[in-house]
């Protein structure tokens, strides 16, 4: 009895565990990249000539971050599955 219950975990267990993998990749590939933006790019734009604010490298920020994610959902899908 206790040997099919756990033949029966670990067949629910396992897509979970194939999911995480995917999760850990693309959170791992949108943090390299903000990191790079903010360490990087945000210092430059702010030391520049271009007039930018704090508020406009937030919001560069975002966008950069909602453009990141569909690009690495779809890496780990090619590159994982």
């Amino acid at each position: 009895m206790c040997r099919q219950g756990t033949v029966v975990t670990v067949q629910f267990i396992q897509p979970v565990f194939d999911q995480a993998e995917m999760t850990r990749f693309i959170i791992a590939g949108i943090s390299v990249t903000q990191v790079i933006y903010l360490s990087e790019i945000g210092a430059l734009l702010l030391r520049s000539s271009i007039e930018t604010s704090v508020g406009q490298l937030a919001g560069i920020f975002l966008v950069r971050t909602v453009l990141a994610l569909p690009l690495f959902v779809i890496l780990g899908h090619l590159f994982l599955d």
